[in-house]
């Protein structure tokens, strides 16, 4: 009974913490998600790596006032994914006062 108790406590605190950082990363997305649609533009942006380690997620690049961003994105529908190849053209909406975060439209 003992041994049970030490494995059910050695698993708690490496899931809790898996869960937290989790929690951690979708409110930091939400955070950008609302302050691009309190000051959202658009912008062509250009994929430039595509990855699947872990998911899947879109690198892409775009310029604004001069100054070029890279940025990434795996929240996409599996049917964007198998029709998007490197060296496309996206529509890429980000945010007027903080260009660096952005998300593929």
């Amino acid at each position: 009974m003992k041994k049970l108790t030490a494995i059910t406590c050695g698993l708690f605190i490496p899931i809790m913490l898996i869960i937290l950082i989790f929690l951690q990363l979708e409110i930091t997305h939400r955070r950008e998600l609302k302050t691009i649609e309190k000051h959202p533009a658009f912008i062509k942006g250009l994929v430039v790596d595509i990855t699947n380690y872990k998911g899947k997620s879109i690198k892409f690049e775009y310029i604004v006032n001069g100054k070029k961003y890279v940025n990434s994105y795996g929240r996409l529908p599996q049917v964007i994914f198998n029709d998007i190849k490197i060296g496309d053209s996206i529509e890429i909406k980000y945010d007027k006062s903080n260009p660096q975060n952005s998300i593929i439209e």
